[in-house]
């Protein structure tokens, strides 16, 4: 499982994830976990039903913050920056 980390309680259009593992060794492929660490310490497990080439749609649960708030699953496609 690849750990990454936000710096916010949200997923949106353009945020950025931030790879917890060693730089240069995380390799996506299809059905591949993410860890997903929100900026309020919450945890949330992705998953990756598609990888190509430089992206992949992530695949978020219906998940809560610490304060409770539920956000719906949804669907990204994330790509690799520099």
């Amino acid at each position: 499982m690849l750990g990454v980390s936000l710096p916010t309680t949200r997923t949106y259009p353009g945020s950025l994830l931030r790879n917890l593992d060693v730089p240069g060794h995380a390799r996506l492929s299809t059905g591949d976990e993410l860890l997903m660490e929100f900026s309020d310490g919450t945890l949330a497990t992705g998953q990756l039903p598609e990888v190509d080439g430089s992206s992949a749609l992530l695949q978020m649960p219906t998940c809560h913050t610490q304060r409770r708030t539920t956000i719906e699953s949804r669907a990204w496609r994330v790509v690799a920056s520099g």
